[in-house]
């Protein structure tokens, strides 16, 4: 079984950076030279360039009288390569010293480091930025999570719904508040509780707030007399296909759309409610997205 025995706590320097990075490596750690590596050694940078970054943790493990460095790659390499004037000063560095009686040891003591369990969730970080805006208290985070996805997926010109890091995600809830609020209000069911029709409620909402609370209402309530029109076709779709993708409540029949499919025929029957016209939803793969007028 592994032991820390010791913590430091010094000045760090690029220097040390660079002596704590070139420590020998044990073969079962992480590569930063990966793709993930790559990916998370970009992201460090950021938090640097942002001024997010602050005093690290590294652990080093002793093994048979060797020393490895078991905590800390990614960070110490990624500011090893800084140049003079990135390198953030000021700070210092943590640094925990564990031994191990054998090699079988260190799966477990690697296992501990950033660990799943303990990481905070997306919800977490939701949640931290909602408490900030009294006005949304009433707004679930299950249902704050759902617009906040869909408010990404416009942002993103409906390319992506990750196309937006979800750090940043969740602090749309700041700038966007009063749409959160607002789709608070509309009492949507659950089959349009989808990434990509609430992207579409908030294209709609900003292109004409009042047009889009009658419409969304009608298509939640389907109260419209007319079987046809194009709020009841719309809710006719995605009561039938709910099940689908973010939604596994059942297991529908039928042909299975992608997230762009829905957002699509949610646009058609948009722009035929306010034509006054019928629609039939359809869809063409190839074909762009449509605007809402």
């Amino acid at each position: 079984m592994f032991k820390q025995v010791s913590v430091e706590c010094r000045p760090w320097t690029q220097e040390y950076a660079k002596t704590f990075s070139g420590l020998p490596i044990w073969k079962g750690d992480r590569d930063h030279n990966s793709k993930m590596g790559r990916m998370r050694l970009l992201w460090l940078h950021e938090k640097v360039r942002t001024g997010m970054f602050f005093s690290p943790v590294w652990s080093v493990v002793s093994v048979n009288g060797t020393s490895y460095r078991i905590d800390g790659g990614h960070s110490s390499a990624m500011l090893s390569a800084l140049s003079p004037p990135e390198f953030p000063a000021g700070l210092d560095v943590v640094i925990r010293h564990f031994v191990c009686p054998s090699e079988d040891a260190m799966p477990d003591l690697f296992a501990q480091f950033d660990a799943k369990k303990s990481m905070r969730s997306y919800r977490d970080k939701v949640h931290a930025h909602k408490v900030i805006e009294s006005t949304l208290d009433q707004v679930g985070i299950r249902e704050l999570t759902c617009i906040l996805s869909g408010l990404a997926f416009a942002l993103s010109d409906f390319q992506s719904t990750r196309a937006i890091e979800e750090d940043e995600r969740a602090s749309l809830v700041h700038e966007y508040s009063e749409f959160v609020l607002w789709v608070g209000g509309l009492n949507m069911k659950r089959f349009m509780q989808r990434t990509s029709i609430l992207a579409v409620v908030f294209v709609t909402w900003q292109r004409d707030a009042d047009a889009a609370t009658e419409f969304w209402s009608l298509v939640a309530d389907e109260s419209h007399p007319d079987r046809n029109n194009a709020t009841r076709t719309l809710a006719r779709f995605l009561s039938e296909n709910f099940g689908r993708g973010d939604q596994r409540t059942r297991k529908p029949t039928g042909p299975r759309w992608d997230v762009k499919a829905y957002a699509v025929k949610a646009i058609h029957a948009w722009n035929a409610w306010r034509r006054g016209e019928t629609t039939s939803l359809s869809y063409f793969p190839n074909a762009p997205i449509p605007k809402p007028i």
